[in-house]
């Protein structure tokens, strides 16, 4: 019996299974890796100077917040980049709009990962 909680996406899935070790040391390990690649691919400045523009404004809805592209990219790639990330929580993606959801400006939202092609997303 399989029990999927967010995502069963075929590579994602395929990697937790070339891993060795416990959940907690492959979750890990995986974080490292895309805090490694955030932190060369320049994203997170971006991402920080959006944040410190926009403050306090970010976790305060209604207030009127744009998309902000560096923010929701970062946040994308930070839950995509850990293969145990996603089979626990799911695929997101940046989205054309943003949304206030639990009292904070959401630049992505989850993808419907069942709804496409073979299960299998980009």
């Amino acid at each position: 019996m399989r029990v999927v909680h967010a995502a069963w996406v075929p590579g994602e899935i395929e990697a937790l299974r070339r891993k060795s070790g416990s959940t907690i040391e492959i979750y890990r390990e995986f974080e490292a890796h895309t805090q490694e690649r955030l932190v060369m691919q320049a994203l997170r400045e971006a991402a920080a100077r959006e944040e410190a523009l926009w403050g306090v404004r970010l976790e305060q809805p209604p207030g009127q917040v744009p998309l902000l592209p560096a923010l929701g990219e970062l946040d994308e790639r930070y839950q995509t980049g850990n293969h145990a990330r996603v089979a626990t929580s799911g695929v997101e993606r940046l989205m054309l709009a943003r949304f206030s959801s639990s009292g904070k400006w959401r630049m992505c939202d989850r993808v419907q990962w069942w709804a496409s092609s073979g299960g299998t997303c980009r």
